[in-house]
């Protein structure tokens, strides 16, 4: 009896471990193109609200790193305002998109976290919500004078735009992810209206989930 138990935990443990490997590996679905995945990025455009952005070269070292099948880099300028901040889009398979945290990344530019990160919640268009997680980093320049800077980060599989604890658990049956970075200088002290991420953010993650939307076309 107790052989025929053991025997029949082992099986379902054997099943529920290929079920598990087959969502991760997207056994039985269509997977999605890299190069598809990828090409979704040049369809993402420069102009959103009354934010103007310049494209800008990524280092082939980063996409190497963070194993990406596409990438988008910019500046973006508030012609209203002349707020900045810079963005870095990324898309690929959810393993790799998952890692290598701003924390690590930005480390290897000098930048050390200061203080624990936040996480940040903001009503988005159509009624959606945008979740970052936001980060303040500073390092010493040359002449010895601290640097600092803020990034927002958050993540988008299709369905909404999140920052959890454990990306590579909670994407892990994501078919594609996109990574988003978007960093500004700190607000001066006293400064009265919307931090500029954000307002940026409200405009920028609608663009990037319709052009998103040709994955399944």
């Amino acid at each position: 009896m107790r052989t025929k138990l053991i025997l029949g935990v082992s099986a379902l443990l054997v099943l529920a471990n290929g079920i598990v490997h087959g969502l991760v590996t997207h056994r039985w679905t269509k997977p999605v193109s890299l190069k598809a995945l990828g090409d979704t990025l040049e369809q993402v455009p420069l102009q959103c609200g009354d934010w103007q952005g310049k494209r800008s070269d990524v280092d082939p070292v980063v996409l190497r790193a963070a194993e990406a099948a596409g990438a988008f880099q910019a500046t973006f300028i508030n012609n209203a305002t002349g707020e900045m901040t810079n963005v870095l889009l990324l898309c690929g398979r959810p393993g790799p998109m998952s890692v290598h945290m701003p924390e690590y990344c930005y480390a290897g530019f000098g930048y050390r976290t200061e203080g624990d990160p936040t996480v940040v919640t903001v009503p988005g268009k159509g009624g959606k919500e945008l979740t970052f997680r936001k980060i303040r980093m500073v390092r010493e320049t040359s002449e010895g004078v601290p640097e600092e800077i803020i990034v927002y980060h958050s993540w988008y599989d299709g369905s909404g735009w999140s920052a959890p604890k454990l990306p590579r658990l909670v994407f892990a049956t994501a078919p594609f992810l996109y990574k988003l970075y978007i960093t500004t200088l700190p607000e001066p002290v006293g400064a009265i209206g919307e931090d500029p991420c954000l307002d940026f953010a409200k405009e920028f993650c609608p663009l990037v989930e319709k052009a998103a939307e040709s994955l399944g076309q």
